[in-house]
């Protein structure tokens, strides 16, 4: 038994000596491996898998953290949750059909480039914007599915039959986006008063420079600053900015 002294050092409690503190790789060579079996019971062989290709680039070291397993225990929990939402629609919605497009594209050139930690990174970005949606249209869970297959095949796999489909889901190709949804139909306009950031706004890139003008007028941070004032010209860079000179 150890106990724990000021300054991190150990010492054991017996003898009062100094436990040294070493950090080394698992080896076969050396006999420190550590049994996966816990783990794998009480977080599942895919919380394991997918945290162990999470940890770092694939051809980094990589120093274990139990907490990172729970982490990723609460992404597979997070993804089964959405499947049996009652907010899960058979229509679609082009919100959605955007987020899982660019997931698509990210994934492939991840996996492509064994870069499978980035990969992981990038469905957990997609969980935080995609399950804050009203729906969940079930034909972009089943290419989330399809996502996550590589990571965690198994649970991937009985998600894939709880949406209804009958094929196993490694015969089904993986699958391929859409460029017209990796293009972003909005756009960040900035309100400037006399040459200083006022205010921002976000347009349809088909917002005339009049719609602009009108939000751009009832701004606080813009009205703070032309209040009792008179608005001599406006000048607008399209998709970049609205100067409004007073």
């Amino acid at each position: 038994m150890m106990s724990k002294k000021g300054g991190g050092e150990y010492f054991e409690r017996k003898t009062g000596l100094r436990v040294e503190k070493l950090l080394e790789k698992m080896s076969k060579s050396k006999l420190n491996g550590v049994s996966p079996d816990g783990v794998i019971e009480e977080y599942g062989a895919d919380a394991l898998r997918l945290y162990e290709l999470f940890m770092s680039p694939f051809d980094k070291e990589k120093l274990w953290n139990a907490d990172g397993v729970k982490g990723c225990r609460r992404l597979l929990n997070r993804i089964y949750e959405l499947i049996h939402s009652n907010k899960v629609i058979e229509g679609d919605c082009e919100k959605s059909n955007q987020l899982i497009h660019r997931l698509i594209k990210g994934v492939d050139e991840d996996i492509e480039g064994l870069l499978f930690n980035t990969a992981i990174a990038k469905i957990m970005e997609f969980m935080n914007d995609f399950s804050a949606l009203s729906s969940y249209p079930k034909s972009v869970l089943k290419i989330l599915c399809q996502l996550m297959n590589p990571f965690a095949p198994h649970f991937a796999e009985e998600m894939w039959e709880e949406l209804g489909e009958k094929a196993t889901i490694c015969d089904v190709p993986f699958p391929t986006y859409d460029p017209k949804y990796l293009v972003d139909d909005e756009v960040t306009i900035v309100f400037q008063v006399k040459g200083k950031v006022r205010g921002r706004g976000v347009f349809k890139k088909s917002a005339t420079q009049e719609e602009i003008e009108k939000q751009a007028m009832k701004d606080e941070g813009v009205l703070k600053h032309i209040s009792g004032a008179e608005v001599r010209r406006v000048i607008y860079v399209k998709e970049k900015l609205l100067n409004i000179v007073v």
